[in-house]
C-alpha cells in the first residue's frame, strides 16, 4: 500500500451505518422495542446476614426498555441520555433502587461473514461506596465474550469495573444528589468494537451484568444498545479533512489507536474489507 495512502486511512477512517440493524442479529439493538432473541436473569447477591443471596432465574424483572429519546438521567444531574443518539431504544440493566441485586441480559448469535463486527455503546451510574465495603462487594458492571462451551473469550472488547475502580477512572463523572451522602460515578456512552471474524461458523454469546452492592446500601445500573454488522468498514475523505475532523467522526470508540491498528492489520491480511470513497471529484487517489 503507499505510504501516503496507508497514513490517510489512519488518519480518516469513519465508521458508516453503525447502528443499522442486521438480519443475522434481530433485535440486537432493541428495534423491536421489547427483549425478543435475549435472555435476562436475575438473582440476589448478599454479604449481610438479613438479606440471603439467590440463585441466578430467568426474569427480566430489572431489565428496562427504554423508549424516550428526549429522556436523561435524574442521578447524574440530567447530563446522561437515557438512549445514545442514533437509536430508537436503549436497555437499562438494573435499576435505581439500593439494593443487593444482579441483572444481566445474554444475546446468543452464530457467526458470520455478515455479522462478524459486533459493536455495543453503554453508560454506567453507580453509587459509590466510600467506605465499609471490599471493592468486591461494590456495585458492578461487566461486560463479557463467552463461546459455544460458555467459556468467557478473552478479547480487549470486555470490560469489568467496580464503583472504586470508577472513581478513580478519567472515564467518568462524579455528581452529588442532596439526598444521598456518597457520590454518583456515572460513564457517558462509550462505544466498543469486537472483531469475531476468527469465531465465524461458531455461536458467541454477550452478556452485560449490573450490579448493586452486597450490603443494600448502593445501586448500579447501566444503559446499553448493541449492532452487528459485516467486518467492514468505508473510508470517506476530501482535501481540507483533518485529524480534529476525524476525531469527529470515530463515534466515540473507547481505543481508537487499538481499534485503528486492528483494522488496519486486518485489512492488509484480507480478513477485513475497506471501501474507499472519494468525496472530491477533482483529488485523485492512487
Amino acid at each position: 500500500m503507499n505510504k501516503s495512502i496507508y497514513s490517510l486511512l489512519i488518519i480518516l477512517f469513519s465508521f458508516v451505518s453503525v447502528n443499522a440493524q442486521n438480519s443475522h442479529c434481530e433485535n440486537l439493538d432493541f428495534s423491536n422495542g421489547d427483549f425478543k432473541n435475549w435472555t435476562g436473569y436475575t438473582w440476589v447477591n448478599s454479604t449481610i446476614s438479613q438479606v440471603q443471596s439467590t440463585d441466578p432465574v430467568l426474569s427480566y424483572d430489572m431489565q428496562t426498555i427504554m423508549t424516550d429519546q428526549s429522556a436523561y438521567d435524574s442521578n447524574t444531574g440530567n447530563k446522561l441520555k437515557v438512549i445514545p443518539d442514533g437509536f430508537e431504544y436503549s436497555a437499562r440493566l438494573g435499576d435505581l433502587i439500593n439494593n443487593t441485586s444482579v441483572a444481566t441480559l445474554r444475546y446468543s448469535l452464530l457467526i458470520d461473514s455478515s455479522n462478524a463486527l459486533i459493536i455495543y455503546k453503554f453508560a454506567v451510574v453507580f453509587l459509590d461506596p466510600t467506605n465499609n465495603h471490599e471493592v468486591w462487594e461494590e456495585p458492578r458492571f461487566k461486560i463479557t465474550l463467552y463461546d459455544e462451551n460458555d467459556e468467557e473469550i478473552e478479547d480487549c472488547s470486555n470490560y469489568d469495573v467496580y464503583a472504586t475502580e470508577a472513581s478513580l477512572s478519567g472515564s467518568f463523572e462524579t455528581y452529588q444528589l442532596s439526598n444521598q451522602s456518597d457520590p454518583v460515578v456515572w460513564r457517558d456512552w462509550t462505544t466498543v468494537g469486537a472483531d469475531l471474524s476468527a469465531y465465524i461458523g461458531r455461536t458467541i454469546t454477550i452478556e452485560f451484568l449490573a450490579a448493586d452492592c452486597t450490603h443494600l446500601k448502593h445501586y448500579g445500573y447501566a444503559y446499553f444498545v448493541a449492532t452487528c454488522q459485516p467486518p467492514e468498514l468505508t473510508v470517506k475523505y476530501c482535501s481540507q479533512d483533518s485529524i480534529a475532523g476525524f476525531l469527529m467522526h470515530t463515534d466515540g470508540f473507547e481505543n481508537m489507536n487499538g481499534l485503528l491498528q486492528m483494522v488496519v492489520s486486518q485489512a492488509m491480511k484480507g480478513k477485513w474489507k475497506l471501501k474507499i470513497h472519494n468525496q472530491v471529484s477533482n483529488i485523485l487517489v492512487k
